[in-house]
């Protein structure tokens, strides 16, 4: 191991105790601290490991991080002296970066729950394997983490269908369009909850058949709830109305109350660039002929004192309140189900350090779900390290899904 790259003991503890002085790895959850043979004395059997690798040419690369970032606590795994030293056997085969850190948050969820800070069964989608599909090569793997951010630049590169095929953990709705044309396609799901669950889809011929544990389901019983939405909303939209509150409850699947009430909590988060935000009934502008009467969405930017009409926002700005909008609706539920959410960022105009300002959001403790987000182009951001980042290469038939590292 390179010295210079080692934890630093504060770096050690604060991970032992986050990891609950458990090993990580979700087969085992060994308690790595305890009595020592002596009345005075503590017997210690932990390890902090590093994810990408202390040392230049060790396990899983060091992913272009640099020396800070690779004895930082976002690089470390706690774990039992066996698994330390099995994730970093055959330099490190069968344990990539985006399971370790999958693992390490799975496990820290699972912590929370213990001390009831979250109220719920824990859940969570750890990877996605394309057995046969017509859009990718076979047999490729997705590992899932806290953040999992999948760009592909082309059309049809194949991000609709991998947030498809999560989205069956709920429904098969977004399958029908495949089913109906008579494709065959084949994907496993790996759900921990907190056991390890495999979910097996299969399509032939227009049917679909689907295990659970090698076990005949008509669909997946784990109880799951899967939220999705596109940021371009009012591309999806069929309504001729100006009316926002028309718009946003359709947008969100929520009732008028529940629109006010999580209105109402926008702007408490420290990554929040939305002050205040309410619904308003405005009348008609006599000297615009395209006005109408209505109730407006209305904002109050970070910065600014006075409020703006939705409209009025440019395309990043509403692309911002729409995801902060989503966010609470979905936390509300992770508190007590669990949830999923699937983001598409296909049109939308984030500038970079937005972005990463929404990245470290959704990797903080303040989110209680895990988060995939789809999108037409790369980020150039540090913030991208922190997710499991994949990115789709080639044409229809042939699409590679490869991990990318900075």
């Amino acid at each position: 191991m390179s010295r210079k790259n080692d934890f630093l003991a504060k770096t050690k503890t604060i991970l032992a105790g986050r990891a609950g002085y458990q090993c990580s790895h979700p087969n085992c959850n060994t308690i790595t601290i305890g009595a020592g043979e002596e009345h005075n004395t503590v017997s210690s059997i932990g390890e902090a490991a590093h994810i990408y690798s202390a040392s230049l040419n060790g396990p899983r690369g060091q992913g272009s991080l640099s020396r800070e970032e690779l004895r930082s606590i976002n690089n470390g795994f706690w774990a039992c002296k066996n698994h330390a030293r099995l994730i970093d056997t055959n330099s490190g085969e069968g344990f990539s970066a985006e399971q370790l850190k999958s693992w390490k948050l799975l496990h820290e969820a699972k912590i929370k729950i213990n001390q009831g800070r979250i109220q719920r069964q824990l859940f969570w989608l750890n990877s996605l394997k394309i057995t046969k599909c017509d859009v990718f090569l076979d047999n490729q793997e997705i590992y899932f983490g806290k953040v999992t951010f999948i760009y592909g630049s082309q059309n049809a590169s194949g991000k609709s269908t991998i947030l498809n095929f999560i989205n069956s953990i709920a429904s098969y709705d977004s399958l029908e369009k495949r089913i109906n044309s008579k494709q065959s396609f084949s994907y496993n799901l790996e759900l921990l909850n907190p056991d390890i669950n495999t979910f097996h889809v299969d399509v032939k011929d227009g049917v679909v058949s689907s295990k659970l544990n090698h076990h005949s389901v008509s669909f997946n019983p784990l109880p799951v709830r899967v939220f999705r939405y596109d940021l371009n909303y009012l591309r999806y939209l069929d309504i001729e109305s100006r009316d926002d509150r028309e718009k946003l409850t359709k947008y969100l699947n929520i009732d008028n109350i529940k629109l006010s009430n999580v209105l109402n909590n926008l702007g408490s988060s420290a990554y929040s660039n939305i002050t205040k935000a309410y619904i308003e009934f405005q009348e008609k502008d006599t000297d615009d002929e395209e006005s109408q009467d209505g109730y407006y969405l209305c904002v109050i930017l970070k910065g600014n004192d006075f409020a703006l009409n939705f409209s009025s926002l440019s395309g990043g700005q509403q692309s911002m309140l729409l995801l902060e909008l989503i966010s609470e609706v979905v936390q509300t539920y992770a508190k007590y189900t669990q949830s999923m959410l699937l983001v598409n960022l296909q049109s939308t105009f984030f500038n970079d350090k937005t972005f990463e300002n929404y990245l470290k959001f959704f990797m903080s403790a303040e989110v209680d779900f895990q988060t995939v987000i789809t999108s037409i182009r790369a980020p150039s951001c540090d913030g991208i390290n922190l997710t499991n980042f994949y990115h789709l290469s080639g044409k229809v038939k042939d699409v590679v899904i490869y991990p990318v590292t900075y």
